[in-house]
């Protein structure tokens, strides 16, 4: 589980290992909508779990890295299965969960991913295709759009802008 320091986000996402690797589906505890600071304490409990992979994705399914949004309205992670990045918006109200966008991660097995403190770019460590990706972050709505820029690097596997803490 991973936590938020925003009470009505999500309370967090769980990865359920499948033998070497984890499986796609993430689970969040939705709150109920209402104003009553008793009824945000009581959690409706935990929403269905949902893949991450597209529906009709046959492969391996095998999650990577996930994050939320400075301001907790967006959740992102990765899927080294589908070799794709998955946006979701997170309701601030009640934690729900709302698909936004899959898209690309611009190689193979997207290893690790991480958002500079800005908020604008995130970086995503393809560790078989030995390249990290750049992609730009709409603050608006949360989507990453490619940047046809990156580095070649031999099997990426991790990324830390400087000065943050690991």
């Amino acid at each position: 589980m991973v936590g938020t320091e925003r009470p009505r986000s999500p309370k967090g996402a769980r990865f359920k290992g499948v033998g070497k690797s984890l499986a796609c589906s993430i689970t969040s505890t939705e709150q109920p909508a209402s104003r009553s600071s008793q009824a945000r304490k009581r959690p409706t409990g935990p929403a269905p779990a949902r893949s991450t992979s597209w529906s009709g994705f046959a492969g391996e399914r095998s999650a990577s890295e996930l994050a939320i949004s400075a301001d907790g309205t967006i959740l992102y992670l990765t899927d080294r299965g589908e070799n794709t990045i998955v946006v979701h918006a997170i309701d601030p109200e009640t934690g729900k969960l709302t698909f936004l966008q899959r898209i690309a991660c611009g190689g193979e097995f997207p290893w690790h991913f991480a958002i500079a403190p800005s908020g604008s770019w995130m970086l995503v460590a393809n560790e078989r295709s030995n390249r990290i990706e750049v992609f730009s972050i709409d603050a608006a709505t949360g989507h990453v759009a490619p940047t046809r820029n990156g580095l070649d690097m031999p099997r990426p596997v991790h990324i830390l802008f400087a000065g943050e803490i690991a």
